[in-house]
């Protein structure tokens, strides 16, 4: 973990471990902050594993980039989000109403759920509520 004088946190994780086939990685990050605690902005980038959150305060954007693996957050306060998955599902669970919300999700294969609403395979490439 870098904590940067501007107030970001930079978390990078590099396997020690040599790896035949990529699916032998059993690398893990887990962040734990305390409750009470907002971001101005979020940016995930994951080459290839699961994102999950369960509460999540941030002021102005969330963008996540992730090659292949499951988005599930729930409880997410943000005014946009950004979402790039090649291959995986995304459980989004907001705070408030759709409407309150500006977010673009692409999402290559895979299913995608905001609230209530599923979008499968055949029914969605690229999402967006402005």
């Amino acid at each position: 973990m870098i904590l940067k004088s501007d107030g970001e946190i930079e978390i990078k994780q590099k396997s020690r471990h040599f790896k035949l086939f990529w699916f032998q990685s059993n690398d893990e990050i887990t962040v734990i902050l305390p409750k009470g605690v907002t971001f101005e902005k979020v940016s995930m980038d994951c080459g290839s594993g699961d994102i999950a959150s369960d509460s999540l305060n941030i002021t102005d954007e969330l963008d996540i980039d992730c090659g292949s693996g499951d988005i599930d957050l729930t409880t997410i306060t943000t005014s946009k989000t950004e979402i790039d998955l090649g291959s995986g599902d995304v459980t989004l669970t907001m705070a408030g109403t759709e409407k309150d919300y500006n977010y673009n999700i692409d999402c290559g294969n895979g299913d995608v759920k905001i609230g209530d609403i599923l979008f499968e395979d055949d029914l969605k490439n690229e999402i967006s509520m402005h």
